[in-house]
């Protein structure tokens, strides 16, 4: 933001810093934009919240998940795997994105004043990846707008899906513009 850009890229940079992030930038842009009162403008792509949940019901990590309640011996409903369940959440809890919306749009995380800021999550209603109850989360409960499309997982950085184009030019409207879809 304060660098010599015009030295380094040879122009100027815009004064409005924004962000966009696709799958775990999303998830950490969550974060990133609800603590940096700086960033103006937002563009979460599939992101997603309540992260215990999320590896748990991933179609994608759900193996993962699996692997390690049979290597562990934990089972489903049983004593050990609620308090690993629990204990999970505890760890993860300080750091989930779900903690961190009301200062997207509602709040300055520094001042706990009011922010304007454009911020919109986009979802993608066949992924497999990030559940989308898990990206539903997070709208509600910041009230940033969820727009969805019909799309897999990785619609905006894969140029053939059907979404790609839509997706991207959603993004690109907000993020320099502050034009939502």
């Amino acid at each position: 933001k304060q660098g010599d850009w015009k030295s380094a890229i040879e122009y100027e940079i815009a004064p409005e810093i924004g962000y966009a992030g696709q799958s775990l930038g999303g998830i950490l842009g969550t974060v990133f934009t609800a603590t940096q009162p700086s960033i103006h403008r937002s563009v979460l792509n599939v992101p997603g919240g309540d992260l215990v949940s999320l590896f748990r019901d991933s179609g994608w990590f759900q193996t993962h998940f699996d692997k390690f309640v049979n290597d562990h011996h934990l089972e489903r409903g049983g004593e050990e795997f609620d308090i690993m369940m629990l204990i999970a959440g505890w760890m993860l809890d300080a750091i989930d994105p779900q903690r961190f919306t009301p200062y997207l749009v509602q709040k300055n995380f520094d001042t706990e004043g009011p922010l304007e800021r454009d911020v919109m999550i986009q979802m993608a209603t066949l992924d497999s990846v990030i559940p989308n109850a898990n990206t539903l989360v997070l709208s509600e409960l910041s009230g940033v707008p969820l727009y969805s499309y019909v799309a897999s997982h990785a619609f905006l950085v894969v140029p053939v899906e059907p979404a790609y184009l839509p997706g991207m030019n959603d993004l690109s409207k907000l993020i320099t513009q502050g034009v939502y879809p």
